[in-house]
């Protein structure tokens, strides 16, 4: 957690002490979504589980209506949530697809034939070569 304050710019850091020194609960909170922050980003499989129940337990302790929340959400879905410690895998991917899609279909401005728009989805996505050969 403290890895993380030193990247903040002088500034920064003066700004983030002030804020919590005046609000304290604002202050915990930020030390809390840090400390998550540090869980996920750096933590093998057995301990960021065991660090992320210690975590809960702190927001727990905090009283953080917001946080305990969350982590009900957490534990509501906590095989997901050991899965993605197992293989590290997100739904990036899929979402990126997606935005694509998104894309071509507002750029076409709709279509009248499904197939068109799909040929054109494979078109885009599917990194086609499509070697040209002047006669």
């Amino acid at each position: 957690m403290a890895e993380k304050r030193n990247q903040l710019k002088e500034k920064q850091q003066e700004r983030v002490h002030y804020l919590s020194e005046i609000f304290p609960v604002l202050g915990t909170a930020y030390r809390l979504k840090e400390a998550y922050k540090e869980i996920f980003n750096n933590a093998k499989k057995e301990d960021a589980i065991e660090a992320l129940e210690v975590w809960i337990n702190m927001v727990k302790e905090s009283g953080i209506y917001p946080l305990i929340q969350f982590t009900n959400s957490l534990k509501s879905h906590w095989s997901g949530v050991i899965q993605y410690f197992e293989s590290k895998a997100n739904n990036g991917f899929a979402e990126r697809v997606n935005l694509k899609i998104q894309e071509i279909k507002r750029t076409a401005k709709g279509f009248r034939n499904l197939d068109n728009f799909i040929t054109t989805i494979y078109l885009h996505l599917g990194k086609l070569n499509f070697p040209f050969h002047s006669m």
